[in-house]
Protein backbone atom coordinates (compact mmCIF):
# COMPACT_ATOMS: atom_id res chain seq x y z
CA UNK A 1 0.00 0.00 0.00
CA UNK A 2 2.91 2.51 0.90
CA UNK A 3 4.83 1.58 -2.03
CA UNK A 4 1.97 2.52 -4.48
CA UNK A 5 1.15 5.82 -2.82
CA UNK A 6 4.69 7.03 -3.47
CA UNK A 7 4.76 5.83 -7.34
CA UNK A 8 1.67 7.30 -7.57
CA UNK A 9 2.62 10.50 -6.44
CA UNK A 10 6.31 10.19 -8.47
CA UNK A 11 5.58 11.90 -11.40
CA UNK A 12 4.76 15.52 -11.46
CA UNK A 13 1.53 15.00 -12.78
CA UNK A 14 0.74 12.28 -9.78
CA UNK A 15 2.17 14.44 -7.63
CA UNK A 16 0.35 17.75 -8.55
CA UNK A 17 -2.99 15.57 -8.25
CA UNK A 18 -1.83 14.40 -4.99
CA UNK A 19 -1.35 17.79 -3.23
CA UNK A 20 -4.66 18.95 -4.34
CA UNK A 21 -6.43 16.03 -2.87
CA UNK A 22 -4.08 16.77 0.20
CA UNK A 23 -4.82 20.25 -0.04
CA UNK A 24 -9.05 19.51 -0.22
CA UNK A 25 -8.94 16.90 2.97
CA UNK A 26 -7.46 19.29 5.23
CA UNK A 27 -10.22 22.09 3.77
CA UNK A 28 -12.85 19.78 4.69
CA UNK A 29 -11.12 19.01 8.25
CA UNK A 30 -11.25 22.25 9.30
CA UNK A 31 -14.85 23.25 7.62
CA UNK A 32 -17.06 23.96 10.48
CA UNK A 33 -21.08 22.05 10.17
CA UNK A 34 -23.42 24.66 9.00
CA UNK A 35 -26.40 24.49 11.68
CA UNK A 36 -30.03 25.61 11.32
CA UNK A 37 -31.45 29.16 12.95
CA UNK A 38 -33.74 29.42 15.03
CA UNK A 39 -37.37 30.40 14.31
CA UNK A 40 -40.45 31.00 15.52
CA UNK A 41 -43.95 30.08 13.58
CA UNK A 42 -46.86 31.56 15.20
CA UNK A 43 -49.97 29.44 14.99
CA UNK A 44 -52.58 31.22 13.93
CA UNK A 45 -51.35 34.02 11.00
CA UNK A 46 -54.93 35.38 11.36
CA UNK A 47 -54.92 35.84 15.59
CA UNK A 48 -51.50 36.25 17.24
CA UNK A 49 -53.26 35.17 20.53
CA UNK A 50 -53.11 31.81 19.59
CA UNK A 51 -49.36 31.88 20.45
CA UNK A 52 -46.34 30.11 18.80
CA UNK A 53 -44.29 27.59 18.61
CA UNK A 54 -40.33 27.28 17.78
CA UNK A 55 -37.19 25.55 16.85
CA UNK A 56 -33.83 26.67 18.94
CA UNK A 57 -30.76 25.95 17.81
CA UNK A 58 -27.33 27.33 18.93
CA UNK A 59 -26.04 29.24 15.78
CA UNK A 60 -25.43 32.47 14.74
CA UNK A 61 -27.20 33.87 11.29
CA UNK A 62 -24.10 32.31 9.42
CA UNK A 63 -25.46 28.59 10.29
CA UNK A 64 -22.37 28.81 12.63
CA UNK A 65 -22.25 27.53 16.25
CA UNK A 66 -23.06 30.37 19.02
CA UNK A 67 -23.31 29.11 22.62
CA UNK A 68 -25.27 33.04 22.68
CA UNK A 69 -27.87 33.25 20.70
CA UNK A 70 -30.81 35.92 21.17
CA UNK A 71 -34.41 34.76 19.35
CA UNK A 72 -36.93 37.13 18.82
CA UNK A 73 -40.78 36.38 19.31
CA UNK A 74 -42.77 36.40 15.78
CA UNK A 75 -43.49 39.88 14.70
CA UNK A 76 -47.47 39.26 15.39
CA UNK A 77 -46.87 38.30 19.31
CA UNK A 78 -47.39 41.24 21.62
CA UNK A 79 -47.42 41.17 25.41
CA UNK A 80 -50.36 42.53 26.36
CA UNK A 81 -52.41 40.14 24.54
CA UNK A 82 -49.90 36.99 24.93
CA UNK A 83 -47.80 37.67 28.13
CA UNK A 84 -45.39 35.40 28.48
CA UNK A 85 -43.34 34.40 31.81
CA UNK A 86 -40.26 35.50 32.17
CA UNK A 87 -37.94 32.89 33.61
CA UNK A 88 -34.87 29.99 33.00
CA UNK A 89 -34.86 26.92 31.92
CA UNK A 90 -32.00 24.89 32.75
CA UNK A 91 -30.79 21.60 30.99
CA UNK A 92 -29.31 19.19 33.28
CA UNK A 93 -26.94 16.41 32.37
CA UNK A 94 -27.02 15.30 36.03
CA UNK A 95 -30.65 14.78 37.02
CA UNK A 96 -29.56 13.22 40.14
CA UNK A 97 -28.00 16.60 41.47
CA UNK A 98 -31.08 18.53 41.45
CA UNK A 99 -32.75 19.04 44.69
CA UNK A 100 -35.65 18.35 45.26
CA UNK A 101 -36.92 20.70 47.85
CA UNK A 102 -35.65 23.97 45.94
CA UNK A 103 -35.84 22.25 42.60
CA UNK A 104 -32.62 23.53 41.34
CA UNK A 105 -29.26 22.31 40.55
CA UNK A 106 -26.32 24.58 42.01
CA UNK A 107 -23.48 23.00 39.87
CA UNK A 108 -23.04 24.38 37.20
CA UNK A 109 -21.08 21.94 35.28
CA UNK A 110 -23.94 19.80 35.20
CA UNK A 111 -25.98 22.36 33.24
CA UNK A 112 -25.48 21.64 29.31
CA UNK A 113 -28.11 24.82 28.27
CA UNK A 114 -29.71 27.51 29.30
CA UNK A 115 -33.09 29.03 28.00
CA UNK A 116 -34.11 32.33 28.99
CA UNK A 117 -37.08 34.15 28.87
CA UNK A 118 -36.16 37.78 28.96
CA UNK A 119 -38.13 40.54 30.67
CA UNK A 120 -35.91 43.33 30.45
CA UNK A 121 -37.90 45.71 33.06
CA UNK A 122 -36.50 42.69 35.42
CA UNK A 123 -40.54 43.12 37.03
CA UNK A 124 -41.52 39.91 35.70
CA UNK A 125 -44.42 41.56 33.67
CA UNK A 126 -43.66 39.48 30.61
CA UNK A 127 -40.57 38.29 28.59
CA UNK A 128 -40.29 39.96 24.97
CA UNK A 129 -37.50 37.61 23.87
CA UNK A 130 -34.95 34.74 24.54
CA UNK A 131 -31.83 33.74 24.91
CA UNK A 132 -29.69 30.64 24.60
CA UNK A 133 -27.12 29.52 26.37
CA UNK A 134 -24.91 26.33 25.45
CA UNK A 135 -21.97 25.02 26.34
CA UNK A 136 -18.84 25.68 24.73
CA UNK A 137 -20.01 29.58 24.32
CA UNK A 138 -17.89 31.36 21.27
CA UNK A 139 -14.06 29.71 22.66
CA UNK A 140 -12.56 28.14 19.67
CA UNK A 141 -10.21 25.99 22.41
CA UNK A 142 -12.75 25.43 25.08
CA UNK A 143 -15.90 22.96 24.15
CA UNK A 144 -16.75 23.04 28.04
CA UNK A 145 -16.48 26.86 28.03
CA UNK A 146 -19.39 28.28 30.21
CA UNK A 147 -18.41 31.85 30.80
CA UNK A 148 -21.19 33.02 28.61
CA UNK A 149 -23.60 31.82 30.81
CA UNK A 150 -26.22 33.21 33.69
CA UNK A 151 -24.51 33.07 37.16
CA UNK A 152 -25.99 30.50 39.95
CA UNK A 153 -27.27 33.58 41.32
CA UNK A 154 -29.10 35.00 38.84
CA UNK A 155 -30.65 31.82 37.77
CA UNK A 156 -32.30 30.74 41.65
CA UNK A 157 -32.60 33.98 43.63
CA UNK A 158 -34.53 36.51 41.47
CA UNK A 159 -37.94 37.01 43.34
CA UNK A 160 -39.33 37.79 40.30
CA UNK A 161 -38.13 35.29 37.83
CA UNK A 162 -39.10 31.60 38.46
CA UNK A 163 -36.35 28.92 37.11
CA UNK A 164 -36.99 25.16 36.09
CA UNK A 165 -34.58 22.37 36.17
CA UNK A 166 -34.99 20.21 33.27
CA UNK A 167 -33.36 16.58 32.58
CA UNK A 168 -31.28 17.08 29.15
CA UNK A 169 -32.26 14.55 26.80
CA UNK A 170 -30.00 11.66 25.69
CA UNK A 171 -30.84 12.74 21.74
CA UNK A 172 -30.36 16.07 22.65
CA UNK A 173 -34.21 17.45 21.40
CA UNK A 174 -35.60 19.44 24.48
CA UNK A 175 -39.54 19.76 23.89
CA UNK A 176 -40.54 22.56 26.80
CA UNK A 177 -44.58 23.18 26.74
CA UNK A 178 -44.95 24.99 29.87
CA UNK A 179 -48.73 25.73 29.86
CA UNK A 180 -50.40 22.66 27.82
CA UNK A 181 -53.79 23.74 28.87
CA UNK A 182 -53.20 27.81 28.42
CA UNK A 183 -55.58 29.92 25.48
CA UNK A 184 -52.48 30.36 23.66
CA UNK A 185 -50.01 27.40 22.92
CA UNK A 186 -46.16 27.71 23.31
CA UNK A 187 -43.67 25.05 22.12
CA UNK A 188 -40.03 25.16 22.53
CA UNK A 189 -38.25 22.77 20.79
CA UNK A 190 -34.74 23.40 22.38
CA UNK A 191 -31.62 22.10 19.89
CA UNK A 192 -28.16 20.61 21.53
CA UNK A 193 -25.14 20.68 19.45
CA UNK A 194 -21.39 20.18 20.53
CA UNK A 195 -19.55 23.11 20.35
CA UNK A 196 -17.47 22.02 16.95
CA UNK A 197 -13.79 22.32 18.68
CA UNK A 198 -11.57 19.85 16.87
CA UNK A 199 -9.59 17.69 18.43
CA UNK A 200 -6.09 18.36 18.65
CA UNK A 201 -5.02 15.31 16.30
CA UNK A 202 -7.53 17.19 13.54
CA UNK A 203 -5.94 20.15 13.88
CA UNK A 204 -2.32 18.27 13.51
CA UNK A 205 -3.30 16.38 10.78
CA UNK A 206 -5.11 19.25 8.98
CA UNK A 207 -2.16 21.44 9.46
CA UNK A 208 0.21 18.59 8.15
CA UNK A 209 -1.62 18.49 5.32
CA UNK A 210 -1.52 22.48 4.53
CA UNK A 211 2.68 21.89 5.70
CA UNK A 212 2.84 19.52 2.71
CA UNK A 213 0.89 21.30 0.67
CA UNK A 214 2.96 24.05 0.70
CA UNK A 215 5.98 21.78 0.16
CA UNK A 216 4.56 21.03 -2.83
CA UNK A 217 3.64 24.37 -4.33
CA UNK A 218 8.18 24.89 -3.08
CA UNK A 219 8.95 21.98 -5.97
CA UNK A 220 6.87 22.88 -8.24
CA UNK A 221 8.52 26.36 -8.22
Amino acid sequence: MFRTLVLIAGGPGHQALFCLLLALGSAVMLEAEVLPQSSCTEVSAIDPTQGFNCNLYPSDANGNFSGDVIIPFPSGWNSTDDPLTPGWVVLDTVPANIDPVTGADTNMSDWAQVLDFVDPTNSGASATYMELFTVGCNSATDPSDMSCFPSVATVTTNPNIGSDFETEPANGIFVYNPCSSCPAEHIYTVNFEASPVPEPSTFAIAFGGIAVLASCRQRRR
